[in-house]
């Protein structure tokens, strides 16, 4: 059992064209590009990292762009949306009228008792915006220039997620990543259970249950997998003994280089991830390059792969820039 609840680290999600994602993440929502890598298990396919000033955990949502895959089929046993935070004192007025600028489609409206802003990215991809009910005091969001700091993102509020069986992931919830607080509520004929986690960002996990859907089938404009933070390495090491001993197989530990990770799916077949602290050291793209386009920003990768750099490029091509 974890000693210290670090709530979600991370979110990480399918798109067919980086360009256009990075257009829709960075030029309209404002958030941060953090650095522009490789999938480490599949180099030719490009993996972006967006995140607030410093890119901490719980504001990072990463992108993996995989060309001519299928589209996603929303449905049960899946990352159903992500939902992001924005200060207590932004208007939803700002980007009701941004939105209608820029042309995303959103519907304003009144989720379990709280003003919420859907909306979806060009591929279809369920997003939200809650604002929060407190002061976050230690919120470093990046301000794009057309943006003001009050109606910036923060980072990562809620997750929602479409299962079957709530108490399972209910419980694995509670027993290993330190989510309190359960309650109960129902949206539009479902059953919810909320649970919390009391980190600086008080983030939320909606198990939404839903036993009359298809079963989604994963593609671009859907979400591979959320993660969760842990406070080290030690503690990823105790997990993976821990989640054994309670029959939930996974990968071992993986190393990102800016972090440990493994992977397993849980009892309604979503893919899980428990990271450690991220460590961008000194990669991170300057706030003069985030005014650069996708295209000309240097590939970052991490060091164990740097040997491999010139076969990595090469599988791209003249597309190398994402041209």
């Amino acid at each position: 059992m974890m000693k210290e609840a670090a709530g979600i680290h991370h979110v990480s999600v399918l798109v067919s064209d980086a360009h256009q994602a990075h257009s829709f993440y960075h030029q309209v929502l404002g958030m941060k590009l953090l650095i522009k890598t490789v999938n480490q298990e599949n180099p030719a396919m490009y993996h972006l990292f967006y995140g607030d000033q410093e890119g901490r955990a719980g504001t990072e949502f990463t992108i993996f762009e995989m060309k001519d895959h299928v589209q996603h089929q929303h449905g049960t046993k899946g990352i159903d949306r992500v939902v992001f935070l924005v200060s207590k004192t932004a208007t939803f007025d700002f980007w009701t009228q941004r939105f209608d600028r820029m042309g995303v489609r959103y519907q304003l409206l009144d989720y379990l008792g709280q003003e919420a802003l859907f909306f979806e990215d060009p591929e279809g991809m369920r997003l939200g915006m809650v604002k929060a009910n407190q002061e976050i005091k230690d919120s470093k969001p990046f301000l794009l220039g057309d943006i003001p700091r009050e109606e910036a993102i923060i980072g990562i509020g809620q997750v929602h997620l479409r299962v079957v069986k709530r108490e399972v992931t209910c419980q694995l919830l509670e027993e290993f990543l330190g989510f309190v607080d359960s309650f109960e509520q129902e949206f539009e004929g479902f059953p919810i259970t909320i649970l919390q986690v009391h980190n600086h960002f008080h983030q939320q996990v909606h198990l939404i249950e839903d036993r009359q859907s298809p079963r989604e089938r994963l593609g671009v404009g859907g979400m591979h997998h959320v993660a969760f933070g842990l406070s080290s390495e030690v503690e990823l090491e105790e997990m993976s003994s821990t989640l054994l001993e309670a029959g939930y197989y996974h990968t071992g530990k993986k190393d990102r280089e800016f972090f440990q990770a493994l992977y397993f799916r849980e009892d309604n077949q979503i893919v899980f991830e428990l990271s450690t602290p991220i460590h961008f050291g000194d990669i991170l793209y300057s706030d003069q390059e985030q005014t650069g386009r996708l295209e000309t920003l240097p590939l970052r990768l991490p060091t164990f792969m740097e040997k491999d750099r010139s076969s990595i490029e090469s599988l791209y091509g003249s597309s190398y820039y994402l041209d």
